[in-house]
């Protein structure tokens, strides 16, 4: 968890594009049950109980209509920024977390390697190569 406290802001932007996907997701039925319950039951009618002529019924099922579109332009683009930053955030970690265990498992912490430098004869011993761990120099 220490290392993607780096990625703060880039996880609270994808948890809040992934809440802004979800609530323009929800409005869809809404509006759909709205647009069922006044031009679907009552084609020719309006609540009133007026007369329609056709004009007037495309042009009040149109907004509906345009506004579901919208909605879902809306959430979709939402998605699509979400799974970028969440794309984002995996990449950078795991291209840190390799990085930070190439470094612990490198030919330097291997017995028996010894450095050009090291006149004292030490050596770099790794209790495990695999985890990161503390590097013990031996004398011998």
């Amino acid at each position: 968890m220490q290392y993607l406290s780096r990625y703060k802001l880039m996880i609270l932007l994808a948890i809040i594009l992934a809440a802004i996907n979800q609530s323009f997701s929800l409005f869809n039925p809404i509006i759909s049950g709205k647009i069922l319950d006044n031009f679907v039951n009552h084609p020719y009618t309006d609540k009133a109980g007026h007369a329609r002529t056709m004009a007037v019924y495309l042009r009040e099922a149109l907004n509906p209509i345009l506004l579901i579109m919208g909605f879902a332009m809306v959430s979709r683009i939402a998605k699509n920024f979400q799974d970028y930053t969440v794309n984002v955030v995996i990449q950078k970690y795991g291209a840190q977390l390799i990085y930070r265990r190439a470094q612990a498992c490198t030919a330097t912490t291997l017995p028996g390697f010894r450095r050009p430098e090291q006149r004292a004869n030490i050596v770099c011993l790794a209790k495990s190569p695999r985890r990161l761990r503390k590097v013990h120099y031996v004398l011998f």
